[in-house]
């Protein structure tokens, strides 16, 4: 192994040698050798196409959805100029044949159409079309008011009736319907009256359940939040926290209350007499009231 050695570092500079001989041998070239290429003009640099960069995916899938958008508005613009084309002698077909739908679009056309291009005969057709429409309409009030005569159970003016003699009657039996509504909570239950003094419109409300109170006999329960009372009622009782536990956070408030636990809201806001008549009845004719009153009959509120 230690003979290899020697001789492979005595081959040595033999090789570098060699390999410096055989550059030295490269033939040189100088520029006045190269007659393709001329003396005295510069080597243009052949530059090779560059390579358009591929889109990418979201691009095309961008190009894509641009293109459906567009075909699909250049159809739809197609559909509304078929729309157009409609002649004006078949604008005027069959109008008391086709249907409703049909017959409201071609109005459509033909008010455009006159009043883009105002002239006689389209005015004409206009309103031969609206005239056509009318006539429909008063054939299906003619029918519509046959029918109620036929089958009465269909016939809603039986309880709402619009003339004067029935909107009369119908205000009498609904005074009389709120008038016993506040002799049934005069018997079974009352009035919680939330005030404060630095209320502008308690001292108002509190005139207007002083007047019911008087004339119905309606409990009236005043609860002063500063623990103050009013002139109509000087009996007030303090806030115990049940201003709180209501969540009342506007005033006047009233509530109406029916023994043993059942509290419902009437007004948070100054209402008059009549008002208060009207949410009184609706109130106690509701579905969760009218369960109570079944059960309820001829207690007392306590606390009144």
């Amino acid at each position: 192994m230690e003979g290899i050695r020697r001789m492979f570092k005595r081959f040595i500079p033999a090789i570098l040698i060699f390999f410096a001989l055989i550059t030295l041998a490269q033939p040189v070239s100088p520029y006045y050798f190269k007659h393709e290429e001329g003396w005295w003009w510069y080597k243009e640099v052949i530059k090779r196409p560059e390579k358009k960069e591929e889109k990418t995916k979201k691009e095309k899938v961008e190009a894509k959805i641009k293109e459906t958008g567009e075909t699909e508005k250049k159809e739809e613009t197609e559909k509304e100029k078929e729309k157009v084309k409609i002649s004006k002698e078949r604008l005027l077909e069959d109008l008391d044949k086709i249907p409703v739908k049909e017959l409201r679009k071609r109005a459509d056309i033909a008010i455009e159409l006159a009043l883009d291009n105002p002239s006689l005969e389209n005015v004409r057709i206009y309103l031969t079309i609206q005239k056509a429409i009318m006539d429909r309409a008063t054939r299906f009030a003619k029918l519509f008011a046959l029918t109620t005569w036929l089958y009465p159970e269909l016939d809603e003016l039986r309880k709402h009736p619009t003339s004067a003699i029935g909107v009369n009657f119908a205000n009498l039996l609904r005074i009389k319907k709120e008038d016993e509504a506040m002799d049934y909570l005069a018997k079974n239950g009352g009035l919680f009256f939330f005030f404060s003094n630095s209320c502008p419109f308690c001292a108002i409300q509190a005139r207007i359940l002083k007047v019911v109170q008087e004339n119905y006999g309606v409990a009236i329960i005043p609860v002063s939040l500063d623990e103050k009372c009013l002139p109509e009622f000087p009996s007030c009782k303090p806030d115990n926290g049940m201003a709180r536990r209501l969540n009342i956070e506007y005033l006047p408030a009233i509530y109406l209350a029916i023994p043993p636990d059942t509290i419902f809201p009437v007004s948070f806001r100054l209402i008059t007499a009549d008002e208060l008549k009207d949410r009184v009845y609706k109130i106690l004719n509701s579905e969760e009231i009218k369960a109570i009153r079944e059960k309820q009959k001829g207690s007392t509120p306590a606390g009144l």
